[in-house]
């Protein structure tokens, strides 16, 4: 029984189809041939990946992608590159990421052990991060001060404010997706 067979096969995966594949370049040792003539971009890794943004961008316009689908990939692409902005000088700087509930009073015990996790933190010289609301996210950003804290408050309607220590701050970002959200937590 071969693959094509199969009842619920899954579709050829649309990484490997013949328009997207990566360009042979040799092997990675060194000795192999390339398929590609040397160009400035093979010069430049940060210029290659660039192309391949580039050329995802024509293979979206080609596939007729839909309207919709196209909005969600630039909000995507501007939400992530915005916040890797913002997170750039802190690239080299320890962090820790809380979760927590943004419903957590401030008498609650958990609050209280977020604040004293928070503040332990900072003492080390590690930044802070949660989801800039309210609760165990507060707790945490109060406990590090707001020198050491850091947000990224997922846009919701009639809700999730951002706390007073990191409102304003230039180390808080706003994002619609929570996919972009929780990859920015890592």
């Amino acid at each position: 029984m071969n693959e094509q067979s199969l009842p619920h096969s899954l579709p050829p995966n649309p990484l490997r189809s013949e328009d997207s594949a990566p360009e042979q370049t040799g092997s990675r040792h060194g000795g192999g041939v390339s398929n590609s003539q040397p160009t400035e971009t093979a010069a430049s890794p940060i210029a290659e990946l660039i192309e391949r943004i580039k050329k995802s961008a024509d293979n979206l316009a080609r596939d007729h992608t839909s309207r919709g689908d196209l909005k969600i990939i630039a909000r995507t692409l501007q939400e992530l590159r915005y916040a890797f902005k913002v997170f750039k000088p802190y690239r080299r700087r320890r962090k820790v990421v809380m979760f927590g509930s943004a419903r957590t009073p401030p008498e609650d015990p958990a609050y209280q052990q977020a604040v004293a996790f928070g503040r332990a933190m900072a003492s080390h010289d590690w930044f802070v991060i949660t989801g800039a609301a309210s609760g165990i996210m507060e707790a945490g950003h109060v406990g590090a001060g707001r020198e050491y804290s850091m947000g990224l408050n997922i846009l919701l309607p009639f809700e999730q404010a951002s706390n007073p220590i990191i409102a304003g701050d230039h180390k808080l970002v706003y994002m619609k997706y929570f996919f972009n959200r929780k990859l920015m937590f890592v």
